[in-house]
């Protein structure tokens, strides 16, 4: 087996040197129809950037479907007729756009496309990737490759791989392994010293053993750089589900409330499930949808990032990309940063550089250096629930407390990854979510 992903990942690797990014996913002849292709012009310049998007070279039958996914988890629906559109990044950093394609005969996803915001305050560059994800002979096994180009006078200050499904690694070439076969939205994510964020973000169609869709939420949030109080639309693609199935249930999870009667939309290739609000607190949240279909054992669940800026439509300052990791081992050095190389570190944009220290009410040994890496080995007496806080100062002074709860164990379930923390300690809040509305479901049945 080690011989077999060797040659994976050096194939891999020749893919990388021939482009600057792009997406290899061995798909099967049902998810090769129709062909999606997209252009951006222009690729670069300065926030606020308007990038229009072709997708004229596409072909499909009867689309239900035809998304251009911005990179950043923002998506614009186009019509049958459409096939081009524009969309104002406001947010410095680097993004992968893609095309998404559904009709009457199968899928199918464009190769993505470099898209880089330079910072306006500062002219700052925000660092590059190349991406790859390719299949392996295990189905359910996909290859990742990264090679992260960073401007030479701000380096790298921490990345991590997300998969899409609630686990993470912080290796530039991982593989992982689905637990089942769906659509999932894996990114690599990353961020400068400077505080410039990188999302090279990629959909990844993991095949049923028929060559389909297995039943899947493709999640959407527009616009996902909202300033306060502005209407987000969380929309939830149904993949791989016939029109005519019935959705019993569903709920958008918002950080404030829970939409349970969001609307419920058939389309001629599924169901479109959409929910709308406005928040008032500044920050980056995730957003957990579930949606449970009649006679399916549990609920589809996914999550989607929403970006909140503040009333003037500047970005929260500073903000964490990446929710740390929500458990710990007494005794084993706490890892905020899930898998990462540099797991003690959070992954943190804003106007950097930054100063980092601990807030109140974090745990007496709770630390954290000038640099933000955390320093915390929990002992037997913070057992259970502990809050930790970390205070962020940016570059202009501005300051910012992220607290979280961390949940204390006494020993660790399952497999340890690195740092020892559980493979189950970067699952996010959908799945929670997911097991309190199967057992609301039960009660009222």
């Amino acid at each position: 087996m080690p011989s077999v992903r060797r040659s994976i990942f050096f194939v891999a690797r020749s893919l990388v040197a021939r482009s600057l990014v792009a997406l290899s996913l061995m798909s099967s002849p049902a998810l090769a129809t129709p062909s999606a292709r997209l252009s951006a012009t222009p690729s670069t310049g300065t926030a606020p950037l308007v990038v229009g998007f072709d997708s004229a070279r596409s072909s499909a039958g009867t689309i239900a479907e035809h998304l251009v996914l911005t990179g950043n988890g923002d998506a614009i629906p186009l019509a049958m007729a459409e096939q081009t559109t524009n969309y104002n990044y406001t947010l410095p950093g680097f993004y992968l756009a893609q095309t998404w394609l559904h009709d009457d005969t199968g899928v199918a996803l464009s190769d993505p496309l470099p898209i880089s915001v330079i910072r306006d305050s500062d002219g700052q560059v925000p660092p590059t990737a190349t991406v790859v994800a390719a299949a392996t002979t295990d189905p359910l096994t996909v290859a990742f490759m990264a090679t992260v180009n960073a401007q030479t006078a701000d380096p790298i200050a921490a990345q991590r791989w997300d998969f899409g499904d609630g686990s993470g690694d912080g290796q530039d070439a991982p593989f992982h392994a689905y637990a089942q076969p769906g659509v999932y939205q894996a990114a690599l994510v990353a961020t400068s010293r400077a505080g410039l964020p990188m999302y090279g973000r990629v959909v990844v169609v993991v095949r049923d053993p028929s060559g389909g869709i297995a039943p899947s939420l493709l999640l959407t949030a527009s616009p996902e750089d909202a300033s306060l109080l502005t209407p987000i639309t969380v929309s939830a693609y149904l993949q791989g589900v016939d029109p005519s199935a019935k959705v019993v249930g569903a709920e958008v999870v918002w950080p404030d409330l829970t939409d349970a009667s969001p609307t419920v939309t058939p389309t001629a290739s599924g169901i479109t499930v959409t929910s709308q609000h406005s928040l008032g607190t500044a920050g980056i949240y995730q957003v957990p949808v579930l949606v449970q279909l009649d006679g399916a054992a549990a609920p589809l669940a996914a999550s989607v990032q929403v970006t909140v800026g503040n009333i003037d439509g500047s970005p929260p300052t500073p903000v964490v990309l990446l929710p740390p990791v929500p458990t710990a081992t007494v005794g084993v050095a706490y890892m905020p940063n899930l898998g990462a190389s540099d797991g003690r570190t959070l992954l943190v944009a804003g106007n950097g550089p930054f100063a980092f220290g601990a807030a109140a009410p974090s745990p007496a040994n709770f630390t954290v250096d000038g640099d933000g890496h955390v320093t915390w080995k929990p002992s037997k007496s913070q057992l259970g629930p502990q809050r930790v806080a970390v205070r962020i100062v940016d570059a202009n002074g501005v300051g910012a407390v992220q607290t979280w709860v961390v949940d204390v164990t006494e020993k660790t379930s399952g497999c340890a990854m690195a740092g020892g923390a559980p493979v189950s300690a970067g699952w996010p809040l959908a799945l929670v979510v997911a097991a309190l509305f199967l057992r609301r479901r039960r009660a009222t049945a």
